[in-house]
């Protein structure tokens, strides 16, 4: 996805563990268990390697990759094999947990009025995409 700022909320069940601000042309950051992780899962979880997944840009696009994990990521139910760019209200499975990503606009009602979905990979529910919608005032 190409555009100035992202958010990036990586996700454990309900429970938002880290939120990052990463900026066009910035320095690359990981995703892992790892204490050196700019976004770190917990510790405990051992569906997630210690840096599971690279974050970087590249020609003006942020793209994610698997940095070597046992688990991979996941998008779209499907394990990438190679980097793929970051889209706008995209979910990449990482394990246990989920990195959400979304561009930073200008216009905070517009944001408000996202939609996005969720897929679960693992467990009872794989496969079930749940909708989800932003609580609005």
């Amino acid at each position: 996805m190409s555009g100035k700022t992202l958010i990036l909320n990586l996700k454990k069940d309900s429970e938002t563990l880290a939120t990052l601000e990463l900026t066009k042309g910035c320095a690359e950051i990981f995703v892992g268990r790892s204490r050196s992780c700019a976004m770190r899962t917990p510790s405990d979880d051992h569906s997630v390697s210690g840096s599971h997944a690279r974050v970087y840009w590249k020609s003006g696009c942020a793209y994610i990759e698997d940095s070597g994990s046992k688990n991979g990521i996941y998008v779209n139910g499907l394990r990438i094999a190679k980097p793929v760019k970051l889209e706008d209200g995209g979910i990449y499975g990482i394990g246990n947990c989920r990195l959400v990503v979304t561009r930073k606009r200008k216009n905070e009602v517009a944001a408000r009025d996202r939609h996005h979905q969720l897929e679960f990979i693992n467990g009872d529910r794989a496969h079930d995409i749940v909708d989800i919608c932003p609580k609005k005032d």
